[in-house]
């Protein structure tokens, strides 16, 4: 548990740290609450599903309800910029995900499977959207997946669609799509080479040594300066445990001999929008292809010139693609400049 549980709201867009602090400011436990508009506001919710503990990062506190998945090796300040632009007219919650930052991180690879994962992203839309205290309305949340934040909310999409309203992807392949990317393109197999690399047991010294430098270099020129100062702080209050829970979603969920993931056949009925910045060169955009197999109701929309960072280099366009999607307004094919 946290040393105190009075709402301490995020004054200060720098992060600071002490040797022994955790990676935010303290949050509250135990309940959900109304949460700011002008900025992230952090609670610790207790007991969500299996999780002893889940922190969240929420901003805005009316309008339809977004809950956003980040990826590795990220957390819930891959959606700030994002949070900041829909909070005037949406409710948007961002938990850091099993394993990451401040919420809990069991023991043992077997943890990290996707039922795991996708179970405690049910609990919190449960949690969310309780007729008593929550604040979200059941079966109208927006739910977004970035990356590995994208293979929950596939599979959450999938197995739970009464908790979901509506489904958006940002540069996070669909299992089977991405199984097939795999096996049938060989340039997408080269370049998923640092799967392989992420699951090898023992690998933390080396992904630790110069200051996380492997890993600082892979988020590249996405992060402005202060965001980089935070996830540096934010890997070094994790230690190598931290970075172990992290890694172990690409080792319980992933074949990278074949690339199949440990769930496949993820059909999707709710409305879903898959929105993809072109010059990813970890997922490329053939893993946009043929999602028709899978996914009954699709828009796509490509955003020239982005990258897998894409929240970070455009949060705009990420963004407006968000809010017209949860409002049922036209999505152009290939997003407009910012």
């Amino acid at each position: 548990m946290m040393p105190s549980r009075t709402m301490v709201v995020l004054t200060s867009a720098l992060v600071l740290f002490a040797a022994s602090c955790a990676a935010e400011p303290e949050p509250a436990a135990d309940k959900w609450a109304v949460c700011a508009a002008d900025e992230p506001t952090h609670v610790t919710l207790t007991d969500v599903g299996e999780l002893r503990e889940m922190h969240v990062a929420c901003q805005g506190n009316k309008g339809p309800g977004i809950v956003m998945l980040h990826g590795f090796p990220e957390y819930w300040r891959a959606y700030k910029g994002v949070m900041g632009l829909l909070a005037a007219t949406h409710q948007t919650v961002v938990p850091d995900q099993r394993g990451y930052n401040l919420t809990a991180k069991p023991d043992g690879i077997s943890s990290y499977h996707i039922d795991k994962l996708a179970a405690d992203i049910k609990a919190l839309l449960e949690r969310l959207t309780d007729p008593v205290t929550g604040t979200l309305k059941r079966g109208e949340v927006t739910l977004v997946g970035h990356d590995w934040g994208g293979a929950v909310a596939w599979v959450v999409a999938h197995r739970y669609p009464e908790l979901v309203g509506r489904l958006v992807i940002v540069n996070g392949p669909h299992p089977d799509a991405f199984h097939r990317e795999y096996t049938e393109n060989p340039a997408q197999k080269s370049a998923s080479g640092y799967m392989s690399l992420f699951s090898t047991v023992g690998i933390e010294p080396t992904l630790m040594a110069n200051d996380f430098g492997l890993l600082m270099g892979a988020l590249g020129s996405s992060l402005s300066k202060e965001d980089k100062a935070a996830y540096l702080a934010m890997f070094k209050a994790g230690g190598e445990s931290g970075l172990t829970s992290m890694l172990n979603w690409y080792r319980a969920n992933i074949n990278t001999d074949t690339g199949q993931m440990t769930v496949k056949d993820v059909t999707v009925k709710v409305p879903t929008l898959v929105v993809w910045g072109m010059d990813d060169t970890a997922l490329l955009p053939g893993c946009m292809a043929g999602l028709e197999t899978w996914v009954s109701d699709l828009k796509r929309q490509r955003i020239p010139g982005a990258t897998h960072w894409v929240m970070h280099e455009r949060p705009k366009t990420v963004a407006r693609a968000i809010a017209d999607f949860t409002a049922g307004l036209p999505i152009p094919a290939t997003a407009a400049a910012e």
